[in-house]
């Protein structure tokens, strides 16, 4: 199947209207942020179901999402109380007022999980937090995969979101979740788009993998080295020591795709880091001996 095509034929409207959507083929391509969520099976709570009835928010859900995150992105500053503007992003939605539970839309449930989605692709770290406490009114799944396979991490890596990213690590979110597309963990999707700073929130959430594959063995190294990202490989390779030598299905290691795609700044880094490296092993054995 096409990573690409839009499975749910009942609306043709997408996130990548927005200049944060718009992703390029593998190693330059990858699919645009879609918001769809039919017959996904893996929304739940985390005391039982997120809301009554099955996952498919219909086609006026859909166009409402993604105008709503469309306008709301040029907004650079959330404004009000983090519950306030929870409430308003849910009555954009098509929240009835008259109902007291978040979910309820007019004509279908809307999960508070779509909330959070919305709210991670705004930046909106604290009600982000508001949706996910554990003492809260909502019972939010962290690791909810919308938008055609990506979780709110996933999301948070795409959009540049460091702080959202890191605050998703410390209310438990998977940080090694295989996205639909590519089996693409959220490190890879903050590699694929040379977001370092989010690589790094990522990377520092524990039990992240640094070297993590994908179904074609690319490591998030392998992404930020052939695209040229110097930035995003001194995160990986210099800070959290991403390993320099991990071959792809090809055989092709991040050092021989910087090479490849010309990428001489990468290349200079690569082989610096790699220098240091060797020194420093050197330097531990010369300890071991004396």
């Amino acid at each position: 199947m096409n990573p690409n095509a839009n499975t749910h034929h009942h609306h043709p409207h997408t996130l990548n209207q927005h200049p944060n959507q718009h992703l390029n083929q593998h190693p330059n391509q990858a699919p645009a942020l879609q918001a769809t969520a039919a017959n996904n099976t893996q929304i739940s709570g985390g005391r039982g179901p997120a809301f009554i009835g099955h996952t498919n928010i219909g086609a006026n859900a859909n166009f409402a999402y993604n105008n709503f995150v469309v306008n709301l992105q040029t907004q650079t500053t959330p404004t009000g109380q983090a519950d306030r503007r929870l409430r308003r992003y849910a009555e954009q939605f098509g929240y009835d007022p008259s109902k007291e539970n978040l979910r309820v839309r007019r004509n279908d449930y809307v999960p508070a999980e779509i909330l959070l989605h919305v709210c991670v692709i705004l930046g909106d770290i604290e009600v982000v937090k508001l949706l996910l406490a554990r003492d809260g009114d909502y019972e939010v799944y962290v690791d909810a995969m919308f938008l055609d396979g990506w979780s709110p991490l996933h999301v948070a890596a795409m959009c540049g979101h460091a702080d959202a990213a890191a605050a998703l690590g410390r209310l438990n979110a998977n940080p090694n979740l295989p996205a639909t597309y590519r089996n693409w963990s959220a490190l890879h999707c903050a590699a694929f788009k040379g977001n370092a700073e989010a690589a790094r929130a990522i990377a520092n959430i524990k039990g992240a993998e640094v070297d993590i594959r994908a179904y074609d063995m690319w490591t998030p190294l392998h992404l930020a080295a052939s695209n040229g990202y110097t930035k995003t490989v001194q995160v990986l390779a210099g800070e959290f020591h991403a390993n320099l030598n991990a071959k792809d299905n090809g055989g092709m290691s991040p050092l021989s795709l910087a090479k490849a795609q010309q990428k001489k700044k990468v290349v200079k880094i690569l082989n610096e880091i790699r220098d240091h490296n060797r020194s420093q092993s050197n330097v531990s054995i010369i300890n071991i001996f004396e």
